[in-house]
């Protein structure tokens, strides 16, 4: 049986350790640096390569941003009681689905009580707002 250690496995897995005691151990570069007995600037260069090789993946969820100006401007504009208007930043259908169907949910709980009676329909949006 012939055992081989490829370098690059190896290497890799060096930079998600690296990568995991940053980001998920919250330790400083500096202290990365004096554990692996290198410098700072060497374990930003880590970092760099892990997230260009995508080991380490930096997703930020911005929340969704409601226009209350605009909603006032509609409400007056056609006598509404309510409006609400989102900005989203994404032109997925899937993910705008997901956003109005969470906003729509969480609406729909403000203004349900014990004894409401709700008709629905079905579609995607419908189905992130009842997730």
């Amino acid at each position: 049986m012939k055992f081989e250690v490829n370098f690059e496995d190896q290497y890799n897995e060096f930079l998600a350790n690296i990568s995991n005691m940053y980001y998920n151990e919250n330790k400083t570069q500096s202290e990365i640096a004096k554990e692996f007995n290198t410098t700072r600037f060497k374990v930003a260069k880590y970092l760099q390569e892990a997230r260009d090789k995508n080991i380490v993946n930096i997703e930020i969820n911005h929340p969704e941003i409601r226009l209350s100006s605009l909603e006032k401007k509609f409400k007056e504009q056609f006598g509404l009681k309510e409006a609400i208007i989102l900005k989203v930043n994404n032109n997925d259908a899937s993910e705008y689905a997901q956003t109005l169907g969470k906003t729509a949910a969480d609406y729909i709980q403000t203004i349900l009580n014990d004894d409401s009676i709700v008709g629905l329909t079905w579609g995607k949006t419908l189905y992130h707002a009842i997730k």
